[in-house]
């Protein structure tokens, strides 16, 4: 019985072992060892969005009060 140890990385399409990526001892993702690439991202889903949740709420923040101070 035989497994693959190799997977081939999107971006630059080399067949290759893929560097685990940790913080804390926790996995975090693992990339192409040439190129550098996310092969796989094992954060949680919502975290990926607390960014862009972050930014609406500046950006909502600012129009609200662009628009009590003009009008």
């Amino acid at each position: 019985m035989s497994y693959r140890t190799t997977v081939q990385c999107q971006a630059c399409s080399s067949f290759v072992v893929p560097k685990l990526d940790t913080y804390n001892g926790q996995p975090v993702a693992t990339l192409c060892p040439i190129c550098g690439n996310i092969i796989e991202d094992f954060s949680p889903a919502w975290a990926k969005y607390i960014p862009h949740f972050i930014g609406f709420m500046l950006a909502a923040a600012f129009i609200f009060c662009v628009k009590e101070t003009y009008f």
